[in-house]
């Protein structure tokens, strides 16, 4: 059924009264009396849907994983293609529980991270000095239809959470996209970022050019971050793409011990080919 935030919050109230340990994958407040969920529930679980584009992706709360196997083989479409996460320090929490539920490992994404940046900008940093700001420009609405296209040709829905076209444009109005092009107005690089006062947050990276382009615009935002007194910065990178963790270990990010494991739910039928590892190399 569907049913609203207000709704699920007293529902996780109410297995939490029960005194009993309460797992969970999900670590966001609900509040939004206007925002529906698809939920399921029994006496002991609570399992919500919610769908991204053509991604449908699983929330549980429980109190033991036999009842909420239970649940998911009563609510869930047999021929459907379901996604979990679960972000935790241990990489393998809840693994045996999610594979006897039917569930396979599809990615493991380490967090990547940098307490300081402040030596990027010492003098005789190689990072001050080797890049073209003039290449860089902030992407404009105009820009939505190509992001959107490059977008969700290149980064793997099932692992990256992307944004619709309305998503995309409030994000670009927010500033989080900078990019470069060719001579033809083509884009051929660009990098989606959340810069907070505190925290720095390099979420999609892409570069279809030379090399210069991607750095270019990482200086570019990494400075304006800097100068504002800002120096935390982190990114989640999928273990098995090379290129991007010698990508990040350049900015001086490293891993910092928290997972996010992906699992996909196994369908009854046959799927007919998994869709490649977007990720280009951005080295």
């Amino acid at each position: 059924m569907l049913t609203d935030e207000i709704c699920i919050s007293k529902l996780i109230r109410e297995l939490k009264l029960t005194g009993k340990q309460v797992y969970s994958n999900c670590f966001f407040r609900f509040s939004n009396a206007g925002q529906e969920w698809e939920l399921y529930n029994s006496a002991g679980s609570l399992l919500l849907v919610k769908q991204e584009s053509s991604v449908l992706r699983l929330f549980f709360f429980t109190l033991d994983f036999s009842d909420l196997k239970q649940l998911m083989e009563d609510s869930l479409a047999s021929d459907r293609e379901y996604m979990l996460e679960i972000v935790a320090k241990d990489k393998v929490l809840y693994r045996n529980e999610l594979l006897d539920m039917g569930f396979d490992v599809f990615a493991q994404m380490l967090r990547m991270s940098v307490k300081d940046i402040s030596p990027l900008f010492q003098n005789g940093s190689a990072f001050v000095e080797a890049y073209d700001e003039q290449l860089v420009e902030q992407a404009r609405p105009e820009d939505v239809p190509a992001l959107l296209d490059k977008l969700w040709h290149i980064f793997d829905t099932r692992v990256s959470h992307l944004p619709d076209e309305e998503e995309l444009k409030s994000a670009i109005l927010r500033g989080e996209f900078c990019l470069c092009r060719e001579k033809d107005s083509d884009i051929r690089a660009f990098l989606q970022s959340v810069m907070e006062p505190r925290s720095f947050y390099i979420n999609q990276v892409y570069n279809g050019g030379e090399k210069k382009l991607i750095h270019s615009i990482m200086h570019k935002r990494l400075a304006e971050y800097y100068q504002q007194g800002g120096r935390y910065v982190f990114a989640w990178v999928d273990e098995r793409n090379q290129a991007s963790l010698r990508f990040h270990e350049k900015y001086g990010l490293k891993p910092d011990g928290l997972w996010t494991s992906v699992y996909q739910r196994r369908r009854q039928e046959a799927d007919e080919g998994d869709k490649a590892d977007g990720n280009e190399e951005v080295s």
